[in-house]
């Protein structure tokens, strides 16, 4: 179980660096759904249902809802980063 969860060397491109930019690519992946996520329950929090949730909170979300945008772009650079490393188009 534990090797399925690493990153076999053999399997990458022979290019130098190539372990980081697997693990670039892997932690753009996750930050976009994170903060796609996120975004998404800032906005529900922020609009439809804002009598639910205190004015706090409703104020925290809608700063969130700010900065969130930017963290799916910081995301998908690190992935295009990543991609162009492995010669794929971006």
């Amino acid at each position: 179980m534990q090797s399925e969860l690493l990153i076999n060397p053999q399997t990458l491109p022979s290019i130098p660096h190539a372990l980081n930019f697997q693990r670039c690519l892997v932690a753009g992946n996750w930050l976009m759904l994170f903060a796609s996520i996120f975004f998404i329950v800032s906005l529900a929090v922020s609009y439809p249902y804002a009598e639910f949730f205190s004015m706090t909170q409703q104020m925290t979300a809608h700063i969130a809802s700010l900065f969130l945008p930017a963290l799916i772009k910081i995301g998908y650079v690190m992935r295009c980063i990543a991609k162009k490393a492995f010669g794929e188009q971006v």
